[in-house]
């Protein structure tokens, strides 16, 4: 009985921090998908609307907002953007920056043209 509660201590001691990783890589994936999503979104409603629509990073980082609709993040992850909000045009255009978004020691940035409000991700 010993030997299978060591094997399963063991086990258990090799898993968890593997899965523990695997979470918070999802965790952050997720955030990504989240931040681009709603930076596609301010483009497309501005676009749509015909008025002009500000993305904001949150004055803590754990967070932003466009027009009516604001999310937060995990309190582990981080957002850092221009000193000034991102505001996408009707014609498509935007007060171009670049943000980043990093979580223990996860990182990724996405940069928003001026002329075209297009947005990529920056390796």
């Amino acid at each position: 009985m010993l030997v299978i509660v060591a094997i399963l201590s063991l086990v258990t001691g090799i898993i968890f921090p593997s899965l523990d990783k695997a979470m918070r890589r999802q965790d952050f994936a997720n955030s990504c998908a989240r931040l681009e999503l709603a930076l596609r979104t301010a483009r497309a409603v501005a676009i749509r609307s015909d008025v002009p629509v500000r993305f904001k990073v949150s004055a803590d980082g754990h967070g932003f907002s466009y027009g009516a609709v604001s999310e937060r993040l995990p309190d582990t992850t981080k957002l850092t953007g221009p000193d000034r909000d991102i505001a996408f045009f009707a014609d498509g255009s935007a007060m171009g920056g670049t943000i980043a978004i990093a979580d223990r020691g996860l990182m990724r940035r996405w940069s928003v043209r001026p002329s075209t409000g297009a947005i990529g991700r920056v390796r």
